[in-house]
């Protein structure tokens, strides 16, 4: 994968996290099953990420 196509991945993947996070708020999911969740898919964005 190119380092654009990965960049590209990586935001993609951070704006579906910001819509789940969203949408999750409005269900019966803990709050801390949600920041796990999200702590960990942020993290692998950020190594997909190569500006990170």
């Amino acid at each position: 994968m190119s380092d654009a196509e990965s960049y590209k991945t990586a935001n993609i993947i951070r704006s579906y996290l910001q819509a789940y996070k969203s949408k999750l708020s409005e269900s019966d999911v803990t709050e801390n099953e949600v920041n796990e969740y999200l702590e960990w898919a942020n993290k692998k964005a950020d190594e997909l990420d190569p500006l990170s």
